[in-house]
């Protein structure tokens, strides 16, 4: 690269080895090439850390800083050991089992550029699942995704790209949090920035029939609560806010089989 590059791609990888090509070649293929990676190993046992270094030597080292933890630290906290890695001006996030669009960074980091109020931006994206294809429409601005922040998640976690300096700022990710760092992260820059979100699909997600999103649903809504009403309380947020916090309750009585027939039919 000829020139300085002006934003990190951040991922942490546990066991991957199924996704990770996929996820490598979507950045590999990304029309805006300005960009260095910083892959953090989490003690993966299966085969991921073989295809990471593989990638690593087709990027070249001097752009892919590969991390490599000495014990299974988890999201957060491997997350965070990135996010103060990087030294670009911008921070794109991506997990090892999602895959991107191929003008995602540069549609982004356009917006970015000659919108120097907006800390934080995401995207539309789509969920697989099963081989089903399900457009995820998400907020646009700023006014909307504040409105209903305390209401849903604003942001998919692999549309993210945010400005580095914020980030650092407020200190990153909780690390006490294992599950929803990333919504609660989200909490935090409330008050610090402007939000939005391209109304384009730049981000594609797949959804497991097993895995973290659904062998510990109730450790995350328990967590989702939690943060809500937290930080309703600490913006001062409206009391009704407090009303949708219901359906978080409901959902941790309800079966799992209907669950798996809940996503079938929309992919969440």
């Amino acid at each position: 690269m000829d020139k300085q590059p002006i934003v990190t791609i951040l991922i942490t990888v546990f066991n991957s080895q199924n996704t990770l090509d996929r996820c490598f070649q979507s950045i590999y293929e990304q029309s805006f090439g300005n960009f260095k990676i910083v892959c953090v190993s989490d003690c993966p046992t299966d085969d991921s850390i073989s295809i990471i270094k593989k990638w690593q030597e087709k990027f070249g080292k001097n752009r892919f800083i590969l991390i490599e933890n000495n014990t299974n630290l988890g999201v957060a906290k491997s997350s965070n050991k990135g996010v103060f890695t990087a030294d670009t001006k911008y921070i794109a996030r991506i997990d090892s089992d999602d895959w991107w669009d191929k003008q995602k960074l540069e549609k982004q980091i356009n917006f970015l550029e000659n919108n120097p109020e907006y800390g934080i931006i995401g995207s539309n994206y789509i969920n697989v699942y099963e081989g089903k294809q399900i457009e995820i429409l998400m907020s646009k601005t700023d006014d909307e995704i504040k409105k209903t922040i305390s209401r849903k998640n604003p942001f998919g976690h692999s549309t993210v790209i945010y400005r580095a300096s914020i980030v650092k700022k407020i200190g990153g990710y909780t690390e006490d949090i294992k599950y929803g760092s990333d919504y609660e992260l989200w909490m935090k820059f409330f008050d610090q920035t402007k939000f939005y979100n391209l109304q384009e699909f730049l981000c594609f997600r797949e959804v497991a029939n097993t895995g973290i999103s659904i062998t510990n649903h109730r450790t995350r809504t328990i967590q989702c609560i939690k943060t809500r009403m937290f930080y309703i309380s600490k913006y001062r947020l409206s009391p009704t806010n407090y009303f949708y916090l219901l359906p978080l309750f409901v959902s941790l009585l309800i079966p799992e089989k209907i669950k798996k027939i809940k996503r079938k039919l929309i992919g969440i």
